[in-house]
Parts: structure tokens; C-alpha cells; sequence
């Protein structure tokens, strides 16, 4: 993807790694000839054989907005089966730059500095995963 940045929006900061922008930047790849105008590009990291009766890696969304001529992350959404009977895939964290906030679907909203060590925890972890191969990535790019 041909960008000058990737930034965080000012007030809420997390310690998101150059190791990240990179991976994002890579997969999402070129921008499409045939679009014009891109306000945001939507990355899904998935885990082909991640089920309720295996387990596996979570599926992944991160988006980035496209302002002026930067690329700004939007959130990452980190999903995973909840449930016995009729599980179902659901948010297990929300982090969302746009909006200003870490949620985690034990402890809700999070303060500053627990969102901190959440994403630190969560973007290592994610790093790892991708590194071993494990998610197939679909990219949306948006018009």
C-alpha cells in the first residue's frame, strides 16, 4: 500500500508497534486501480480451521480510515466462540481507536493503563500467530 503513515489518532494512545504497520501494510497490498476515492480498507485474519469442537486462533478485523493523506487505525476486533449449548462467535476484545476505547467481554471498558497491557498482551500475541502462518487474510477495500 503506498501511504506516508500510519497514525494514531491524538488522546488515545496505545503502544502499537512499527512490527504491526508493517504487517497491515503488507497485506492489505496495493490499492486497487480501479478505485478512485478509498475512505478505509478492512484486513479479516482468519484461522481456516478454527471451530467449537477444535478450537484454533481467533478470528481477527482490523480497519484503517484513510484521512487526508494518512491511514489512521480504526479498530481491531478480536472474536471467539461463547457458549455451551449454541455457541456462537462474538467480541472477546474491541479496541477502537476512533471511539477512544479497549473493551474486553469479561471486564467491559477498560481504564488507560489496563488497556495498555491488554494490547500489549493481545498485539504480541497476534504478531505470533501470524508469523507462525496460521490466518488466511481477506482484504476489503472500501468505496
Amino acid at each position: 500500500m503506498n501511504i506516508n503513515a500510519v497514525i494514531q489518532p491524538a488522546g488515545f494512545l496505545l503502544p502499537v508497534s512499527l512490527h504491526l504497520f508493517e504487517l497491515l501494510m503488507t497485506e492489505a497490498g496495493d490499492i486497487p486501480a480501479h478505485k478512485r476515492h478509498i475512505p478505509a480498507v478492512t484486513l479479516n485474519f482468519r484461522d481456516p480451521d478454527y471451530s467449537v469442537e477444535r478450537g484454533g486462533y481467533h478470528p481477527v478485523e482490523i480497519r484503517l480510515v484513510h484521512q487526508e493523506d494518512e491511514w489512521c487505525l480504526d479498530y481491531a476486533t478480536d472474536f471467539g466462540y461463547v457458549g455451551t449449548v449454541y455457541p456462537e462467535l462474538e467480541k472477546i476484545i474491541d479496541i477502537s481507536w476512533s471511539q477512544g476505547y479497549v473493551w474486553h467481554c469479561r471486564t467491559g471498558d477498560m481504564s488507560q493503563r489496563d488497556a495498555r497491557e491488554l494490547y500489549k498482551l493481545w498485539e504480541r500475541n497476534f504478531l505470533s500467530y501470524h508469523a507462525c502462518g496460521v490466518y488466511t487474510t481477506h482484504v476489503l477495500w472500501e468505496s
